[in-house]
């Protein structure tokens, strides 16, 4: 997954952004209040030291700018109140650290500052991010020297775990030759195949592929090109482009030429919109898809009204199919923030509670237990559902939604297959 977007947080929700401007320590309230630190990552990072017996849990999340997820944040100092503070019964800090810049942009060195800040804390037991699988990439070899259990709630590329076209990945980012990163998100190769079988099952016979070149945009596009072909679906086109412009009409009118559907697969940056605008007018038949970093309402309410043949794929669902755990999580979140959270903060809440659940399960602060205590989850019930972490660190939760651009909002359509002898 890309950078998920926060949508409709408001009131308590908005006061971690006013730490943007420096550090700021807001200090526990009774066992119910953890301590929590907030602060930049712009070039280095300077965090107060932890009480004594103090454990320290670091999160990376974007606070600012338009890929702002800061109710990504909140969902895990939910889940840590909702523990008492506590994990093997040691109070726990969380610390939040911002990885945008001053202009709210993905920063490369703000991510590994965050993550050499988290590395050279002795407290620190375990680590939430990052966002993306682009930063991801840079932080998690740093992490992994440490020994630090890293645990992304949104980070999708499947090459973090598996193999991929790269014959390096995934051994590049565990120079410890110790497996240290897991994930509570399905990774792309299951959005691969549902976003194959969404395309078949609603006619699409002609697919052009647009990426904007990072390492999510190509990995996934890979993916979709062979399980895109294993359906029946013709590839007549496959590319990087920029995502900085604003003028995509001879692009457009030549993708318009020769496929019946387009699948973009990248961040939403601000040139995106301009690009479905522009393959609209160029072909208004044409059946356009995103995947799930354009999954939010920020980038539906861009596009207007006109784009009813746009549809999106995301890791979640709509809240009814989380159950009554879910529905507990979103009702105690409004509760707490004042609002809804945006769509990915479900998954920092259970990141959160997984990662709180393996310190209590290794019964110590060693770094080495709490990591093999966490790749030994095993049938966990959660308000995603019942999963397990496999070797590589996937869990084994594999659904993926569908979603629609109706009237510049996003609209809940389906459940997807991943698998692809059900795309059929």
């Amino acid at each position: 997954m890309s950078r998920p977007e926060a949508r409709g947080w408001t009131g308590a929700a908005a006061g971690l952004a006013t730490a943007l401007a420096g550090l700021v320590l807001l200090a526990g309230c009774g066992t119910t209040h953890p301590a929590v630190v907030t602060t930049t990552a712009v070039e280095s990072v300077s965090v107060p030291a932890a009480r004594s017996g103090e454990m320290s849990i670091y999160a990376s999340v974007d606070l600012d700018g338009p890929n702002a997820s800061p109710s990504l944040a909140d969902a895990m100092q939910l889940a840590l109140e909702q523990a008492g503070g506590q994990a093997d019964k040691t109070s726990i800090r969380l610390v939040v650290l911002d990885e945008s810049n001053a202009n709210g942009a993905a920063d490369p060195a703000a991510v590994a500052a965050a993550a050499h800040a988290a590395a050279s804390d002795p407290t620190t037991v375990a680590y939430l991010g990052d966002q993306t699988s682009d930063d991801t990439a840079i932080a998690l070899p740093i992490l992994n020297r440490a020994g630090i259990l890293e645990v992304s709630p949104t980070a999708t590329y499947g090459g973090l775990t598996r193999g991929s076209a790269d014959p390096s990945e995934p051994a590049k980012y565990y120079p410890s030759g110790r497996r240290t990163f897991a994930r509570v998100v399905p990774s792309d190769n299951a959005q691969a195949a549902a976003q194959a079988s969404y395309e078949h099952t609603l006619g699409c016979t002609h697919v052009s592929i647009l990426d904007d070149g990072t390492l999510y945009g190509r990995g996934l596009a890979a993916s979709f090109a062979t399980d895109a072909k294993a359906v029946g679906l013709a590839i007549v086109g496959s590319r990087a482009i920029s995502t900085a412009g604003t003028q995509y009409g001879t692009l457009a009118a030549g993708v318009a030429g020769v496929a019946d559907c387009v699948l973009f697969i990248g961040d939403p940056a601000p040139g995106v919109a301009a690009l479905f605008g522009a393959l609209h007018a160029a072909g208004p038949q044409l059946k356009l898809f995103g995947t799930d970093a354009l999954a939010t309402q920020s980038f539906a309410a861009s596009l207007g009204s006109a784009h009813v043949a746009t549809h999106l794929t995301a890791p979640t669902l709509d809240p009814s199919f989380y159950g009554e755990s879910g529905d507990a999580f979103y009702e105690a979140y409004g509760l707490r923030f004042g609002g809804p959270p945006d769509s990915s903060a479900i998954f920092g809440y259970e990141a959160m509670n997984a990662v709180l659940s393996a310190i209590d399960a290794a019964g110590s602060r060693s770094r080495a237990a709490i990591v093999d205590a966490f790749f030994n989850i095993n049938n966990r019930v959660s308000p995603l559902g019942t999963y397990s972490i496999d070797a590589d660190g996937d869990t084994t939760l594999n659904r993926y939604g569908s979603f629609l651009v109706v009237d510049s909002g996003l609209q809940f359509d389906t459940v997807l297959p991943t698998s692809l002898g059900a795309a059929g």
